[in-house]
């Protein structure tokens, strides 16, 4: 199957009054057609800048210094804005994590889900919004035609982020990007919006990429895991060779300090430790290793590449062949 979108050793820093933050360094990874990929990791492991440079909309202060983003065949990152422009909201879209700090309180959420179909030019202002009304309903929105005219802070949480889906889907876009859709809503809304994600996703017959801190909720939906910390990605694998044999000491701590229903844990295992300061330069060793049990000399003195230990399986630690893999 062949691969839609291909990041190759991307390389993104920040400037900021307290030095250059050095936020994505060197990640790689390829999202294949009608798949979903899921983008783990703690809050500052480069998930959500990293996805935002393909939508391109990194701030200001961003600057990509490396790398290339193949997307159907296009570096993404050689485009003029105004080339981007024609591709984000139509060819690739995204949902964010706080829809309220996303849609503009002064206008009706339905002139704004059909705002993309006007931007692009798809359509007429009144098939724009028969268009708008139906993807209403499509999403679960109860009375589409109604709550079409009423204003953001007349929908709950959770159908304002139905809504921002229908925006993001209007134009059917061949890539959906979920940027961390469910944080901001409970725990029964959260379930909700996944499995409305995922039923989009396959009806429509396109390709997401999802960022989560939550393993145990990008293996519900995803076809493939990718584990970032410190801007890499230090693993790669199908979700289920993943849960079967998660190699990484990093993505083995994810998920013991990740809240199970199946499993009778009585104290959850927290990672000790904190994130590694990414300004500056970095460390020679892996940035992981202040906070691994399993490190040795040679973790902190040589950084360990990516490579390949399994079929579709990879992995960058120097101890991933010995007793650090799970079974």
């Amino acid at each position: 199957m062949a691969d839609l979108l291909t990041v190759q050793d991307l390389w993104i820093e920040f400037t900021s009054k307290r030095g250059t933050v050095k936020a994505v360094n060197g990640v790689d990874f390829s999202l294949r057609k009608g798949k979903t990929t899921g983008i783990v990791g703690e809050s500052g492991s480069g998930k959500s800048v990293t996805v935002k440079s393909i939508a391109g909309l990194l701030a200001r202060n961003a600057k990509v210094t490396g790398g290339s983003i193949d997307f159907e065949g296009c570096n993404l990152l050689s485009l003029k804005e105004k080339q981007i422009q024609a591709i984000r909201g139509n060819k690739i879209s995204m949902v964010f994590q706080d829809p309220n700090s996303f849609m503009n309180p002064t206008i009706s959420v339905g002139k704004q889900v059909m705002e993309p179909l006007l931007f692009h030019s798809v359509c007429s202002r009144k098939e724009a919004k028969e268009r708008a009304i139906d993807m209403l309903a499509q999403v679960g929105i109860p009375s589409p035609a109604v709550r079409f005219n009423e204003y953001p802070f007349e929908y709950s949480g959770g159908m304002l982020q139905r809504a921002l889906i229908a925006m993001a889907l209007i134009n059917d876009p061949t890539l959906l990007i979920a940027d961390e859709p469910t944080t901001a809503l409970d725990v029964t809304v959260q379930a909700q919006i996944l499995f409305l994600l995922k039923k989009m996703k396959e009806t429509r017959d396109m390709s997401m990429i999802l960022v989560t801190h939550d393993l145990i909720v990008a293996a519900q939906i995803c076809d493939e895991i990718v584990v970032m910390y410190g801007g890499m990605v230090v693993e790669r694998a199908e979700t289920q060779t993943f849960l079967k044999r998660r190699a990484h000491p990093y993505s083995i701590g994810l998920l013991a300090s990740t809240p199970r229903v199946d499993a009778s844990i009585e104290r959850l295992k927290p990672i000790e430790g904190s994130p590694p300061d990414l300004r500056g330069a970095l460390p020679q060793g892996c940035l992981f290793a202040p906070r691994c049990p399993y490190r040795t000399e040679r973790c902190t003195a040589e950084r360990p590449p990516l490579q390949q230990i399994g079929p579709n399986h990879q992995v960058a630690c120097w101890q991933a062949e010995s007793e650090v893999a799970v079974s």
